[in-house]
Order: C-alpha cells, then structure tokens, then sequence
C-alpha cells in the first residue's frame, strides 16, 4: 500500500514524509511509546486513505470487483495483522519501559540512599571542623581582647601617672622660674642702681675733666679721651649684662682683588671703634653714621 501511494502524485510528498519520520523514529534510543503509537496511527490512517482513494474507484468497474473485493480484504487483513502487529509492538514497548523505568528508580534511590549518607557524613565533619576552628578563633580573639585590655590599662594608668609626675614637675618648674625672675627683678634693679650712681659719678668727673681741658695740651686730651672711651665701653658693658648680655659687633669686610682692579671703592668706612659711616648713593658726600658695640 505504501508503494502504491508513493506511486500516485496526490499521496508521493506524505508517504515521503511518513518514511523520514518512521526512520528517524526508529534510528533513535529517546524515542517514547506514545510517539511510536502516533507513528504507528499515522502510518496505518495513510494506508487506509490510499486504499479508499485507489480501490473504491476500482470497485465501481464491474470487470474487477471479484480481484478489487479479494485486494480489498488482503489489504483489510494486512491492516488488521499490522494494527495487532503494532498494539502487541507497543504492549511489549510500554511493560519494557516499565521495567526499564522500575529497575532505573530503584537504582537512583539505593544510589541516593547511599549518597545521601556519605553526603550527611561530609557534612556533618565539615561543619564540625568549621565549628572546632570559629571556637578555637574565638578562644584566641578573647585571649587577644583580654591581653589588649590589660595593656590599654596599664598604658592608660602609666600615661596618668606621667602626666600627673610630669605637671607637678612643670609646676614646680614654673614656681622655681617665677622666684628666681623675681629674684633676678630685684638684683637688677639694685645693680640698676648701682651703675646709674657710677654714671653719674664719671658724669661729674668728665665734667671736672672738660674744665681742665682749656689747660691741656693735645697728648693729654687723647689719653683722657681714650681712658674715658674705655670707660663709656666698661660701663656699656655692664649695663649690657644688666639687661641680657646683647652685643651688636660691625666688621667691615675689605675689598677684594677683583673688585680693586676694577676700580670699586669701599662704601662702608670705620670713624672710630663704635661708629661706622656708610655712603649714601642717592644723596653723594652726605654719609650716613651707625652705633656698634664694637667695630673693626
């Protein structure tokens, strides 16, 4: 019947069409029971159409009922052997997979039985080793926090004592500092005094001395003059030490030998051991005069 249909235009492309399907059907393991029934179905109903649309004209032709009748009933019976061939096919198919199904369930549950312990076993170890390790962790963090604490006490507690030591030693500093100040207030003051009268004394004594200066010749007018320089320079130096012994000393540096060949000429000139005069550029031949405790 199959070859008939393939034989006939109006069946060629669905009997191609069954035969890809019925190969690729059975060249397949994944193939299902109800997918082999709906091929059987589809096979047998394409059968059934080519008979009726072949044979039914054929039996209006009286000169071949008799081998129309006879095709018709081999046709009917091959059918019916293929539709029992089929139904068996598939009966054995569907208690096969069955089996197959049982046999596959009762191995996946030993198997998962069996997994299923060993799965707990591994786990059950494992949390228990994470468990020994966070107790031992939190043994050692504890230790570490009590350690900690200890330390930041006794750093806090010699910090306070250090401080408290430290502020009573500034105390007794700044007390000690504050006597001596007052102290040292007092002498200066007395000291203060004391060369304020020399002043005075060598005033009145300089002052006898420029009565006689009208009488002296020029040698004895220099060596005086000296003498009182030395003088004003011992009772500077007094009054100096009186106030925080602070000197102000001017060294004038000379020219250098490139400076002299180039013909530059000393702006700074000593007058006497305490006086320099610096030339002043804006205003030429006007110099201006400067005090130091010492010039050289």
């Amino acid at each position: 019947v199959m070859l008939l249909g393939d034989a006939l235009p109006q069946f060629h492309r669905e009997v191609l069409s069954v035969q890809s399907d019925l190969k690729t059907k059975l060249g397949s393991e994944e193939t299902t029971e109800a997918e082999m029934g709906d091929m059987a179905h589809k096979v047998l109903k394409l059968c059934a159409d080519v008979i009726t649309s072949v044979f039914e004209p054929m039996e209006k032709s009286l000169e071949r009922d008799e081998e129309l009748s006879r095709m018709k009933e081999d046709a009917a019976k091959e059918i019916e052997r293929l539709r029992a061939e089929s139904e068996s096919q598939l009966a054995s198919a569907r208690t096969e997979a069955k089996q197959q199904a049982e046999k596959a369930r009762r191995e996946a549950l030993e198997e998962a039985s069996v997994d299923k312990k060993a799965v707990e076993e591994e786990i059950y170890k494992a949390v228990a080793g994470e468990m020994d390790k966070l107790r031992q962790e939190l043994e050692n963090s504890t230790a570490s926090y009590q350690q900690a604490s200890m330390k930041n006490q006794m750093y806090q507690d010699s910090m306070k004592n250090a401080i408290l030591a430290q502020s009573k030693n500034m105390l007794a500093a700044m007390k000690n500092a504050r006597d001596e100040l007052e102290n040292l207030k007092r002498s200066s003051q007395v000291e203060l005094a004391e060369t304020q009268k020399v002043l005075n004394e060598n005033l009145d004594h300089v002052r006898k001395v420029a009565k006689r200066i009208g009488n002296s010749d020029i040698a004895q007018l220099s060596m005086m003059y000296e003498r009182e320089l030395d003088m004003r320079v011992k009772l500077q130096d007094q009054v100096q030490s009186l106030r925080g012994n602070i000197r102000v000393f001017c060294r004038i540096r000379p020219l250098l030998g490139k400076e002299l060949e180039n013909g530059e000429i000393e702006a700074v000139t000593a007058e006497n051991e305490m006086t320099v005069a610096a030339a002043d550029p804006e205003n030429p031949g006007k110099d201006q005069s400067f005090n130091f405790d010492r010039v050289f």
